[in-house]
């Protein structure tokens, strides 16, 4: 059963906690697939450009949520957790079954740290990434 179809309007509420704490203007795009959370300026979806910028990509897929990237300005200060809590409500609210976080770099201690805290299930992508789980319950 295919997702239900989301506006940008639906993350309206997490791009200003977000633009809040990383004191940053921010836009949401949609391209049919992905949602984005971007800069207003020097937009990127450039994984090598994304340094101290916010970049956010996820999109839906068979009723699950999957988050494919998450860059951030100012890392250590929290947001990081607030965006995944953020997320967690917004699967339980809309009915999603999972919540995936693909591409995880191994060595990204702040990341691994927040999906073990919200209990995610760890799988090797590859030798330099893990993805990431949660079973919506």
């Amino acid at each position: 059963m295919p997702c239900k179809n989301f506006k940008e309007s639906d993350f309206q509420e997490l791009k200003e906690i977000i633009e809040i704490e990383q004191k940053v203007k921010l836009k949401i795009k949609e391209n049919g697939v992905n949602y984005f959370i971007l800069n207003e300026q020097n937009l990127t979806n450039n994984m090598r450009e994304a340094n101290g910028t916010v970049d956010i990509v996820f999109r839906f897929k068979d009723k699950q949520l999957i988050l494919s990237n998450l860059f951030l300005r100012e890392e250590g200060i929290g947001t990081g957790s607030h965006i995944i809590k953020w997320f967690v409500e917004f699967c339980k609210k809309n009915n999603l079954i999972n919540f995936q976080i693909r591409i995880v770099a191994k060595d990204n201690v702040a990341m691994n740290n927040i999906c073990d805290k919200y209990n995610f299930e760890k799988t090797d992508n590859n030798e330099e990434c893990n993805d990431f789980l949660l079973k919506i319950i």
